[in-house]
């Protein structure tokens, strides 16, 4: 799984400490960068985890473009969102 490199520190700590545990892999990448979601793809990845904005930080990550990379690779994309209500956050 990729999931974005800033995210809520609760997220972080259930996919670092619990998850990952059960043979789940994950990498955490800077999503606002393109090329860095395309040179995480591995094989193996079935998923693409977004929180825009990110929190703290609120980096806004471009869910189209992470849409579009994933649907190439046969990839799922989840979004979570803790300041945008999914109204206001569309494709």
């Amino acid at each position: 799984m990729i999931c974005s490199d800033d995210v809520y520190g609760g997220t972080f700590r259930l996919f670092d400490k619990v998850i990952q545990n059960n043979g789940i892999e994950f990498s955490f990448v800077d999503l606002t960068d393109e090329a860095k979601l395309k040179a995480a793809i591995k094989p193996t990845t079935k998923m693409i985890w977004i929180e825009t904005p990110t929190n703290p930080m609120m980096k806004l990550i471009d869910i189209e473009q992470c849409v579009k990379v994933a649907k190439e690779k046969k990839i799922i994309v989840c979004v979570d969102n803790t300041f945008m209500s999914p109204y206001f956050q569309s494709l």
